[in-house]
């Protein structure tokens, strides 16, 4: 059933979610937190974020499951809901600064978690498919180097990985399951 809804997710519903925010933020300077705390549309971040962690929980199940890689689905669950509620957590200079540490570093753990579940699947994937290893490898890395680019969390780089992430993984999932 969610294989059926996955090009959609994919392909057309995280895309245009993820181009909104260009007609609300300056993408190369305010963030996703932004529009959540100043411009009060904690709404579509909310969604924002559903859509972006239904690929980040979803497709990697999939692709581990169809590769026999051994995994841990309720360790996996828990850091993408870390990275849900991180959305919830608002960050405001004027705040306490546990607060607003406790917003970026519950993120980093929870997505560098993430990353870390990868970085233990990649020999088995570079052993199945070299190509969607590398390019695997490579999304995540142009991710972070658009990060380093910018000095900061800024829009550009959460659509850029929401989009680019979510569609790599989705092209994982669909061409390794054939």
């Amino acid at each position: 059933m969610l294989k059926k809804w996955n090009p959609i997710h994919a392909y057309l519903i995280n895309p245009l979610i993820n181009l909104l925010s260009l007609l609300l933020i300056n993408i190369w300077y305010d963030n996703f937190t932004y529009i959540a705390n100043t411009l009060h549309l904690r709404f579509y971040v909310l969604l924002w974020a559903c859509s972006t962690l239904y690929g980040f929980l979803i497709y990697p199940l999939q692709i581990w499951d169809t590769l026999s890689i051994p995994y841990n689905k309720k360790r996996h669950a828990l850091y993408c809901l870390g990275m849900l509620i991180c959305v919830f957590i608002p960050y405001f200079p004027s705040y306490p600064f546990w607060i607003n540490d406790l917003h970026v570093w519950l993120f980093i753990f929870s997505f560098g978690a993430t990353v870390y579940e990868w970085l233990k699947a990649l020999p088995v994937l570079a052993i199945i498919s070299k190509k969607w290893c590398i390019v695997l490898i490579t999304t995540f890395l142009f991710c972070l180097m658009t990060y380093i680019w910018l000095g900061h969390m800024t829009g550009f780089t959460e659509s850029l990985a929401s989009i680019s992430l979510n569609i790599v993984l989705y092209l994982m999932q669909k061409n390794l399951s054939i």
